[in-house]
């Protein structure tokens, strides 16, 4: 089997800067207070000073997903500006991060909370597939509209749908779905309303993953 290529010169290089400029206390603190969720503080162990001591900020974020060291790394440095887009996509190929559509969206279902394919039509929460038929249009669209628009921060109503639907459409599917014993409590209870006739949900856009129906069969994940 042909092994990796190994990370260049260059490369290496620029993950040992970027490693230094996020190993501080301010970091950390910052991931904590404006990034990570209730749930991943808890997964922490809930107490900053334990959870910094134990690792730093780097080792805090590879706990949180679940991923490598070297791209923790990577996603602090590119979450506090201290790389470029650029830079973070050479870094990933770099130390073999990349992953292509089909196992981005495999190592999605493990690491992320909601995670949504359009080719296949299946949905999953915390790493469970929701068990509905998503086959059923109206049921689909909803679902994915949610998430789609929680994925850039906003909310859904009537409108998002088309056509003339009635100004209650967003509570009746809600409710509908509720209805299923395959429907998750947990995500039913994070659909809120927001206003009359509109609901949001609300996850973490981060923790939020779609992955689309592209030409030939194959899905490419869709980001706003």
């Amino acid at each position: 089997m042909e092994q990796a290529k190994a990370p260049s010169e260059k490369a290496i290089e620029k993950l040992r800067e970027a490693a230094l400029r996020i190993r501080t206390p301010n970091t950390a603190y910052d991931l904590w207070v404006e990034v990570f969720s209730e749930n991943q503080k808890q997964r922490l162990g809930g107490d900053f000073d334990a959870a910094y001591a134990d690792g730093g900020s780097i080792k805090m974020w590879s706990r949180v997903y679940g991923c490598t060291e070297v791209r923790a790394v990577i996603e602090i440095a590119y979450l506090f500006n201290f790389l470029t887009p650029h830079y973070r996509k050479w870094l990933l190929v770099e130390a073999g991060e990349l992953l292509d559509a089909d196992a981005a969206y495999d190592d999605a279902i493990l690491r992320n909370e909601l995670v949504l394919n359009s080719l296949t039509r299946e949905v999953y929460w915390m790493g469970e597939p929701i068990e509905v038929d998503w086959s059923h249009e109206a049921k689909w669209s909803f679902i994915w509209e949610l998430a789609k628009h929680a994925k850039t921060g906003l909310p859904i109503d009537n409108t998002t749908f088309g056509g003339r639907k009635s100004t209650d459409y967003v509570s009746k599917m809600k409710s509908e779905l509720g209805k299923l014993e395959s429907f998750p409590i947990d995500l039913e209870d994070a659909i809120k309303v927001v206003a009359k006739g509109t609901q949001k949900l609300m996850v973490d856009a981060r923790e939020i993953r779609l992955f689309e129906h592209y030409v030939g069969g194959e899905i490419r994940e869709w980001t706003p």
